[in-house]
């Protein structure tokens, strides 16, 4: 069956699928994160634009709804390695790349390295997949954050 990204992540937040915020109140405290990380971006938005008239050309504004919108996605993976150091979620899809990884190399470092050490790589993922979100969603440090992230993509889609 086919499912609705929109309604997925409003089901998500909710926390009304398989993989939710979390448990009990750290599933209230992501929520209120999420909900401020999008009314400082909106915010942030607002007063670049106001500051700056060249900034309201489409472009940007187009930029500015896609950065915003792969920060939320890159959100939604972060919390789903809840809850840390090791969620089943994450600890699947580590033992999927280490069966159908793209290249024999890569599926070795995934069963040898990930699958060994996953209680210290699951944080250390959680943490780096926040600061994605984090830096898309407010527009800080995109040009550091946002190459990283492709990679991490890069990683992702290879496994």
């Amino acid at each position: 069956m086919r499912t609705n990204p929109f309604v997925d992540t409003w089901q998500f937040l909710l926390g009304l699928t398989r993989v939710s915020l979390g448990e009990g109140f750290s599933n209230y405290v992501f929520l209120v994160l999420f909900a401020v990380l999008l009314a400082a971006a909106f915010g942030l938005a607002l007063i670049n634009w106001s500051a700056d008239p060249s900034q309201k050309n489409g472009a940007n504004i187009v930029t500015c709804i896609c950065r915003v919108l792969i920060g939320c996605m890159w959100f939604h993976s972060a919390v789903s390695k809840l809850p840390l150091p090791i969620s089943d979620a994450f600890k699947d899809t580590i033992d999927h790349m280490a069966q159908y990884a793209a290249f024999d190399v890569h599926r070795q470092l995934v069963a040898q390295f990930y699958l060994p050490h996953l209680s210290v790589i699951g944080p250390l993922v959680f943490l780096t997949e926040m600061s994605f979100a984090v830096s898309l969603i407010l527009g800080f440090a995109v040009p550091l954050f946002a190459p990283l992230a492709a990679l991490f993509s890069l990683h992702l889609w290879l496994g």
